[in-house]
């Protein structure tokens, strides 16, 4: 649900997903993945926007 927010809300919110699930996935796969988990906290943001990548936990050690 969308609500007015008058003068601006300042509801605009900026992620950078990084997980290990998004591995062979797409963009599109990784952003419905995050759209899906967290879509009741999305639904309250006036506008939300995500970058995601996938990382190896090789990688972080």
């Amino acid at each position: 649900m969308h609500r007015r927010c008058p003068g601006g809300c300042g509801q605009n919110f900026e992620a950078i997903i990084v997980s290990e699930q998004f591995a062979g996935k797409s963009t599109l796969q990784r952003h419905r993945l995050v759209n899906s988990t967290a879509k009741d906290i999305i639904s309250e943001l006036h506008a939300f926007s995500q970058a995601s990548a996938a990382i190896m936990l090789e990688q972080c050690l």
